[in-house]
């Protein structure tokens, strides 16, 4: 038994719908973070793209830097439209490219956790409903509309919150791996300046 041994059926489908609700609004939020951050580095380097004491290769350098950072930005817009529906047209399409590694979470049982009730209960609330219930009193077997209908949007809901977290993902390795090559970049140009010094 797990997560619903202390909790009644419709006590443990509510607070799995609070947290994972809560999920979605920390997943937002850094998202909106990183569109802010990003925002912000675009505006200083487009100052220092256009500072007429910059060499052409630094501006060529800075450029490639904003086209990586618009990459990110992008990523991290597309999250807000990581509805339930979001599995057809360029968004699905482009969530299935993400998705590559498609791993499952490790350990036993999460029937709380997003990205559990995502990969093994894709598109199948009743598939929830019945491995919650398994581990409940059997006084509550009995499937009630209403809570059936509570396990689907916590299906959907988990389906929402988990592509937006790999959007995140996504969004944030491409920040890191450019600022990552860019810092090699500057640092080659740097000992090679300094090369010519002696």
């Amino acid at each position: 038994r797990e997560e619903a041994d202390d909790l009644g059926l419709r006590d443990f489908l509510e607070k799995t719908y609070g947290e994972i609700a809560d999920n979605i609004k920390f997943i937002e939020a850094k998202n909106t973070a990183l569109i802010t951050l990003n925002s912000a580095l675009l505006v200083l380097l487009g100052d220092a793209i256009f500072d007429d004491g910059a060499s052409g290769v630094y501006r060529i350098m800075l450029s490639l830097l904003m086209v990586v950072l618009c990459l990110a930005i992008g990523c991290a817009i597309f999250s807000f439209c990581a509805a339930s529906g979001s599995k057809q047209r360029l968004l699905g399409w482009l969530y299935a490219r993400l998705d590559r590694k498609n791993g499952l979470p490790a350990g036993r049982k999460k029937l709380m956790y997003y990205a559990y009730i995502h990969k093994f209960f894709p598109d199948d609330p009743e598939g929830y409903w019945r491995s919650v219930v398994k581990d409940l009193p059997q006084g509550e077997e009995t499937p009630d509309p209403l809570l059936m209908q509570l396990a689907g949007q916590i299906v959907d809901l988990a389906g929402v919150a988990y592509r937006k977290a790999v959007l995140f993902n996504t969004a944030l390795q491409i920040e890191l791996g450019c600022f990552a090559v860019w810092g090699v970049a500057c640092l080659a140009v740097l000992i090679g300046k300094a090369a010519e010094l002696f």
